[in-house]
């Protein structure tokens, strides 16, 4: 990421920021400061490392809930899915390949927002708004197979490495037009922001491939646990309801996620299979 101006680190910044979930980490570990670590921390896993490092800093940010009732059925329910994730592969639609044992941890925040992300490594929080929102053991433990997919298929990493990928193709023309010096500034600035658009464009594509892979793989892994995978589909109906009340807007390349009616049709589907 050291490669990427600081101007397109914060479009993608914020563009990662929408996804609301696992994905959007991506942007947060940018900002974790770059110190000397010694050589047990160099020879420890770099994704267990960055994610431990990211949920330290998140940690200062936010106030976690420790009411024992709310934190015992989290890790309860967590705990039963990761020990699946950490034994057994399930079909895998976007990430990276391999099967890795993760220090799976879950944390309840006092957030009223309906949300739950993952960092890199297990690292999971669940607002106190979705805990609230869902109506069974099933429905969280859908929400929680999805974080938990988005860590077990690496995605944040998957991530990472196919922008760095893009990122000198996105700028290309620009700097050929500033080390060349054809075209004034008016090019170049209209050069670096297509560049720019064509990063976030990718990203999320790619985000929105995750979602859809999280989703899947959700539903197989609770199918090997005792909780009901008809409880992601619930969960997402009642979002979809939701949304249905909310004025429709395009987001075109700002898109993140794909829309929560055709995650349930997608469910629906595999459910079915």
């Amino acid at each position: 990421m050291a490669t990427v101006s600081m101007q397109m680190g914060r479009l993608i910044r914020l563009s990662l920021l929408r996804a609301g979930m696992a994905l959007a980490v991506a942007s947060f570990l940018l900002l974790v400061p770059g110190v000397a670590r010694s050589q047990a921390q160099q020879q420890e896993d770099e994704e267990i490392r960055l994610g431990r490092e990211a949920a330290a800093e998140h940690d200062k940010q936010v106030k976690l809930i420790t009411d024992p009732a709310l934190v015992e059925r989290v890790n309860r329910i967590g705990a039963e899915i990761s020990k699946v994730a950490n034994e057994q592969q399930v079909q895998m639609l976007w990430g990276r390949p391999g099967l890795k044992q993760l220090p799976y941890t879950f944390k309840v925040v006092d957030d009223k927002d309906i949300n739950a992300y993952s960092m890199p490594g297990g690292f999971i929080y669940v607002n106190r708004g979705l805990l609230e929102f869902v109506k069974s053991d099933d429905e969280l433990a859908g929400v929680l197979a999805h974080e938990i997919v988005h860590a077990a298929h690496h995605h944040v990493m998957k991530l990472l490495h196919e922008q760095e990928k893009i990122q000198w193709a996105a700028l290309g023309p620009a700097l050929v037009s500033i080390l060349l010096g054809k075209g004034g500034t008016q090019t170049t600035s209209d050069l670096l922001l297509a560049g720019q658009l064509y990063t976030i464009a990718k990203v999320n594509t790619w985000s929105v491939e995750a979602e859809r892979d999280a989703d899947h793989g959700a539903v197989r892994y609770l199918l090997r646990t005792k909780y009901n995978p008809v409880g992601l589909l619930t969960f997402i109906e009642r979002l979809a309801r939701q949304e249905r009340l909310k004025p429709e807007v395009e987001l075109g390349i700002y898109r993140t996620h794909p829309p929560t009616v055709e995650r349930a049709q997608a469910l629906i589907r595999l459910l079915a299979e």
